[in-house]
C-alpha cells in the first residue's frame, strides 16, 4: 500500500490522538466509579468490580476479531463504526437503571471502544513512512497520559459536584465520540488494503493470520515482551496501591496530586520517545527504560518513608516510573506497527492489544491473590510488607526477562526494521501480496 499525503500530518496525528484518548479513558476512570455505580444502581460493589475486569477481557477479545476486519475494510471505517457505536453505548451506559442494563451497556461500551487505540496505531503505519512513525506513535501513546492528566482529576471533581457523577462522565464521553466521528469522517483518508478474493473475509483467513504469527520465531519472541511487561505492571499496581495506603500510610487524596504531575511528565516524554525511536531505533530505548523501571521499584522498596515525606517520595517515584513507562511503551508500539506487512497489520495490532489486556489481567489476578493472603492490620502488617517485597522481585524478574527478549527481537534501527518487514515469514501475508 502506498502512503499518499492528502491530509496534513498534524491533523492526522490529532485525530488519532483523539481516538486513542477515547480508547483509554474508560479503562482509566472505571475503577473510580465502582462504589458510586453500585450505590446508584443498587448492586453489590464486588459485582461492579467484576464488570470493570470483564471489560478488559472483552476489549482483548474484540481486538482479535476487529483487527483482521480492519485489514479488509480499512482502518478509517472501523474507527468510524467504533466512534458512532461508542457514542451510543457510552450514553446508554450512563443511563443504566438496574443491574441488567449496567452489565449489558457496560459490555457494549467495552466492545465499542476496543478498536480505537490499536486501529489508530495501525493507521499510523498506513499513512506515515517508517522514519516518521515513531513521532506519530508517540502522539497516540501520549493520549493515555492525557487521560491521567485530565480524565482522572476531572472525574473525581465531577463525582463530588452536586448534580453530577459517573453518569455525567459517560455522557461527556459519548458526546466526544460523536464529535470525533464527524471530524474523522472528513479528516482521515481511507487507507484500505485492497485485497483480491475473499480469503481475508472468512474466519479461516483471519485465523490464518494468527497461525502465521505463531509460526514465526521473531514475532513470538517480540509478542512475549508485551506479555511479560504487562503482567508485571498488573501485578505491581494491584498490590502496590493497597500497600501504599496501609503500610506506607499514603493518603488516598495524594493520588489526585501526584498522578497529574507524573502524567504531565510522561505525556511530553512519550512524544519525545517516539521521535527518538525514529532516529536511533527502539532497542536501546526499550532496554534502558526497563532498567529504569526496575531501579524505581527497588528504590521505593528500600527507601524509608514517614507520614511527612511519603507524598514527595511518591511524587519522585511516580515521575521516574511514568516517564520510564512512557518511553518503553512508545518504543515498543513503534516497533510493533512496522513489524508486519500492511495486509495483516490490523490483525497483528489486535493481537498485541489482546495480549496486553489479558497479561495485565492475569498479573492483576496474581497480585490480588497475594493481597488476599496478606493481613493489613495489627501486628501482622510486616507480613503485608513482605508480600510487597515478593511482588517487587517477581515484577523485576518478569521485566528482566523482557529485556533479554528485547535484546534479541527488537531492532536497532528503523531502517533495518523496515527492510525486514514480514513477508516470507507469514504465508497469509505473502499469499495476499502475490495476489495483488
Amino acid at each position: 500500500m502506498q502512503s499518499t499525503r492528502s491530509r496534513h500530518p498534524n491533523l492526522v496525528k490529532g485525530l488519532l490522538f483523539g481516538s486513542g484518548f477515547l480508547g483509554y479513558i474508560t479503562a482509566l476512570v472505571m475503577p473510580l466509579f465502582v462504589r458510586s455505580m453500585a450505590h446508584d444502581v443498587g448492586v453489590e460493589v464486588p459485582l461492579v468490580g467484576w464488570l470493570a475486569g470483564a471489560q478488559g477481557v472483552l476489549v482483548g477479545l474484540a481486538s482479535l476479531i476487529v483487527g483482521p476486519i480492519s485489514d479488509v475494510y480499512g482502518r478509517k471505517r472501523v474507527l468510524l463504526w467504533s466512534l458512532v457505536a461508542n457514542a451510543v453505548a457510552a450514553a446508554a451506559f450512563g443511563r443504566a437503571w438496574n443491574a441488567w442494563s449496567l452489565y449489558t451497556f457496560g459490555a457494549l461500551n467495552a466492545l465499542t471502544f476496543s478498536p480505537l487505540a490499536f486501529c489508530s496505531l495501525a493507521y499510523i503505519a498506513d499513512y506515515f513512512e517508517p522514519k516518521e512513525r515513531g513521532a506519530a506513535v508517540g502522539v497516540v501513546t501520549a493520549s493515555v497520559w492525557a487521560g491521567v492528566i485530565i480524565g482522572t482529576p476531572l472525574t473525581v471533581v465531577m463525582l463530588e459536584l452536586p448534580g453530577y457523577g459517573w453518569r455525567s462522565v459517560f455522557g461527556v464521553i459519548g458526546a466526544l465520540s460523536a464529535l470525533l466521528f464527524i471530524a474523522t469522517a472528513f479528516g482521515l483518508d481511507d487507507k484500505r488494503a485492497e485485497t483480491q478474493g475473499t480469503q481475508r473475509r472468512t474466519t479461516r483467513g483471519m485465523l490464518g493470520s494468527y497461525a502465521g504469527f505463531a509460526r514465526d520465531d521473531r514475532l513470538r519472541g517480540f509478542l512475549s515482551i508485551f506479555v511479560l511487561v504487562r503482567a508485571g505492571v498488573g501485578m505491581y499496581f494491584v498490590y502496590g496501591a493497597t500497600y501504599l495506603l496501609t503500610s506506607r500510610e499514603f493518603p488516598a487524596q495524594g493520588f489526585i496530586k501526584i498522578y497529574p504531575f507524573g502524567g504531565l511528565l510522561a505525556f511530553g516524554t512519550s512524544m519525545l520517545a517516539g521521535k527518538l525511536t525514529d532516529r536511533i531505533g527502539a532497542k536501546g530505548l526499550v532496554i534502558s527504560s526497563s532498567v529504569a523501571l526496575i531501579i524505581s521499584i527497588f528504590l521505593f522498596l528500600s527507601y524509608p518513608t514517614t507520614p511527612t515525606n511519603i507524598v514527595p517520595a511518591m511524587a519522585a517515584f511516580c515521575a521516574l516510573y511514568m516517564v520510564s513507562d512512557a518511553v518503553r511503551t512508545a518504543a515498543l508500539q513503534t516497533e510493533a506497527v512496522s513489524k508486519v506487512s500492511d495486509h495483516v497489520r490490523g490483525a497483528f495490532m489486535g493481537l498485541v492489544s489482546f495480549l496486553m489486556y489479558v497479561s495485565y489481567g492475569l498479573g492483576a489476578i496474581a497480585g490480588g491473590f497475594l493481597l488476599s493472603l496478606a493481613p493489613t492490620t495489627g501486628d501482622h502488617a510486616r507480613d503485608f510488607a513482605m508480600g510487597y517485597s515478593v511482588i517487587v522481585y517477581t515484577t523485576a524478574g518478569l521485566w528482566v526477562a523482557s529485556i533479554i527478549l528485547a535484546s534479541r527481537y527488537v531492532e536497532h534501527a528503523p531502517q533495518r526494521l523496515a527492510a525486514a518487514v514480514l513477508g516470507a515469514g507469514l504465508p497469509s501475508a505473502q499469499t495476499i501480496s502475490e495476489r495483488k
